[in-house]
């Protein structure tokens, strides 16, 4: 299940703004192994995930996504994909 999630969010395959919040949730609830309300960068490649994928999300730089940098960085990748899409066509 963390495997389909996060390719498919982080590989910005995801479409649709109404994605972002519930995949998130769903993303933090499999990967926050310790309950503390953030991913921290051993529960991200423990979850066998790419470091530049954390440092993409960790925009504070404080070696923790939370909930909020995790919306903001999907958010993100949405908008990055579909404006790769549209100057490919």
């Amino acid at each position: 299940m963390r495997t389909v999630m996060l390719a498919a969010v982080l590989a910005f395959g995801i479409s649709g703004a109404s994605f972002a919040q519930p995949a998130a949730t769903s993303v933090m609830q499999s990967w926050d192994t310790n309950g503390d309300g953030v991913i921290t960068k051993d529960e991200w490649l423990a979850a066998e995930h790419p470091l530049r994928e954390f440092t993409f999300s960790d925009t504070n730089h404080d070696g923790k996504v939370t909930l909020a940098e995790l919306r903001v960085a999907l958010k993100k990748a949405r908008m990055a994909r579909a404006h790769h899409r549209s100057s490919h066509k």
